[in-house]
């Protein structure tokens, strides 16, 4: 089954970082804030253990190292940072945009 819609916010002014992800489903709202270290599903917390920066770590691990399967590829990547030049500019011109690519 496809997802009907997705929302993605990058907000770049808040004065507080965020790090969260939230998913809706149709049983459960499950959120991850990885700067508080908090997994929510339908309001009920658990406690996690995120270390900052895990994820950058492991990527670079994974870039020098022989197991390449957690990177992105040039096409990929330069997907990623058009899209982020795209919100940026969305941002600036105070426009919606649609991301075309599946």
């Amino acid at each position: 089954m496809r997802c009907p819609a997705v929302c993605v916010q990058v907000n770049y002014v808040d004065r507080k970082g965020h790090r969260e992800i939230i998913a809706n489903t149709a049983e459960h709202t499950f959120k991850v804030n990885l700067i508080e270290g908090t997994f929510q599903e339908d309001g009920i917390i658990e406690k996690i253990t995120v270390e900052r920066d895990f994820t950058y770590r492991e990527m670079h691990r994974s870039v020098v190292g022989t197991e390449l399967t957690d990177c992105c590829n040039a096409h990929q990547g330069i997907r990623v940072c058009n899209f982020i030049e795209a919100v940026k500019s969305a941002s600036r011109n105070g426009v919606w945009i649609k991301n075309h690519e599946e």
